[in-house]
């Protein structure tokens, strides 16, 4: 690892002798040429393998999208209009003791994101000419922007051979993972809504997880002694991971405030109002039905669906780009989530979705199918629909909720993060502020998007066959689009 060090080396002033100092002994000399001897001669033989001519530098990024065109460098005109993450980066470069923008010999990411869109982490690969690259003065460029290192640059020439090739191919991870962040408000019914909107509403108890699979209802009773807790009943169902105690009002009141964020078991416990939680599991019924249809139904098999409807500019049915395969989707357990008060309409879900790759907008409007569908402005039958060959429409929601979660490089079971000497604290600090951010500058999108819905935004299909089958006469064609078209329905 010595040349993470060299490339941390301290930068001298800016006049016309500038001295880099070795990460290992301290020493300075004039150019980055005599340091390089002194590596390979003394402090890093593996310096020696240096290419003259270019090398190829790892940068492990997360980033706030909100002020960026995307994350993919663009042309110079575009990124003087404004800048993409890759452009941020390249602009910082020099700062830190790398070459300017025309001196960028290549670029390669892990995965490309859209404007607005967020990334917990990202890899970008750019080939240079060889440099020493100060690590912390990289770091203070980049501070006005809203793209922060989790790790050191590295030297994909100067790592040892296992851990270079599993960024040989970094343009083709093996998994990609994006969050889709919802508030609640978004998944309920308009009669939901006024069901649970209250400000001083009921608990009914208490709910509080995680809980170990082999946990008893009698280690339960005495955890709850200990808090001087008097419940009703305890609910223990095996392998929830959850408990439901029915409590007096008050009882609830002062359990809620001892549970949360008591260790116990090993685990740190997240409580809720007993009704609010089995509210929320209503909720999370319809979203974890509406993700099953969308992996492949209950009778899901591996293998490619067409996912036509949900990419834009639509592919044909069946063709080659339209096919892929989700390996994975899920929504947030309530344990993750943080309360924030009248929970209808100030907290926030999630839900996940893994695959090899997407399709442009796949993930948002798969997204936007599993919103329309959970708070009833389209049946459940709606997303099988979406996979048949007659067009649909599958409005997306809106691109700030999105997050880039992680990605997978390399052999199955190969972890790329301590190869990149990725700051693990830094990567989760990461992940709260884009929560926050979303919570912050999501919010207004979300109810656009929602009065979109409420207009009809899944049913524009049908009103353009009505409006053609009207002015060719056609009263069976207007008959179809009026019934393909029918007012919303509960989800089935």
């Amino acid at each position: 690892m010595a040349i993470d060090h060299a490339m941390g080396a301290e930068a001298g002033s800016s006049e016309a002798t500038v001295s880099h100092r070795c990460g290992h002994c301290g020493e300075d000399f004039a150019s980055r040429n005599a340091l390089f001897k002194h590596l390979a001669a003394k402090c890093d033989p593996l310096a020696a393998k240096v290419k003259e001519g270019k090398e190829r530098i790892l940068f492990t990024l997360g980033y706030l999208g909100s002020r960026y065109r995307c994350s993919a460098l663009q042309n110079e005109r575009d990124e003087e209009a404004m800048n993409s993450v890759e452009g941020a980066l390249l602009s910082a470069l020099p700062a830190a003791g790398g070459p300017s923008r025309p001196n960028v010999l290549g670029v390669a990411r892990a995965v490309r994101t859209d404007r607005g869109c967020h990334a917990a982490e990202s890899a970008i690969l750019l080939t240079l000419r060889p440099c020493v690259l100060n690590s912390e003065e990289l770091r203070r460029a980049l501070r006005s922007s809203e793209v922060r290192l989790l790790g050191p640059p590295r030297s994909l020439t100067l790592m040892e051979k296992p851990e270079a090739n599993i960024f040989g191919k970094i343009y083709a991870p093996r998994r990609k993972s994006f969050t889709v962040h919802i508030p609640y408000f978004a998944l309920i019914t308009s009669s939901e809504h006024e069901r649970w909107s209250t400000s001083d509403p009921a608990t009914g108890g208490v709910w509080f997880g995680p809980v170990p699979e082999d946990c008893t209802s009698e280690r339960v009773h005495a955890m709850l002694a200990e808090q001087q807790l008097v419940p009703h009943e305890v609910i223990l169902e095996p392998g929830r991971g959850h408990v439901q105690v029915k409590m007096a009002e008050g009882e609830a009141q002062k359990a809620l405030a001892r549970l949360q964020g008591l260790r116990w078991q090993n685990q740190l416990l997240s409580a809720a109002p007993l009704n609010e939680a089995l509210a929320k599991f209503e909720v999370h019924r319809r979203v974890r039905r509406a993700l099953k249809e969308l992996k492949g139904g209950p009778n899901a098999r591996k293998g490619l669906r067409s996912y036509h409807n949900f990419m834009s500019p639509a592919p044909a049915p069946g063709d080659a780009s339209a096919m892929r395969a989700l390996l994975h989707c899920s929504a947030m357990g309530l344990q993750m989530q943080q309360r924030r008060g009248i929970w209808t309409s100030e907290d926030w879900t999630a839900v996940h979705f893994c695959a090899t790759d997407f399709g442009p907008q796949q993930v948002r409007r798969m997204a936007g199918a599993l919103v329309a569908t959970s708070r009833g402005s389209e049946a459940m039958s709606y997303i099988a629909r979406c996979f048949e060959p007659s067009p649909m429409n599958v409005p997306a929601v809106p691109a700030e909720t999105i997050s880039l979660d992680s990605f997978e490089l390399g052999p199955v079971e190969t972890d790329w993060r301590p190869a990149a000497q990725v700051d693990m604290k830094e990567a989760a600090a990461m992940k709260q502020d884009i929560e926050q951010r979303v919570r912050t500058e999501a919010l207004e999108p979300w109810k656009d998007f929602l009065r979109s819905l409420d207009l009809g935004a899944t049913r524009r299909s049908a009103q353009q066959r009505l409006s053609s089958a009207a002015e060719r006469g056609d009263v069976l064609g207007a008959r179809a689009a009026v019934a393909d078209g029918m007012a919303k329905v509960r989800p089935s």
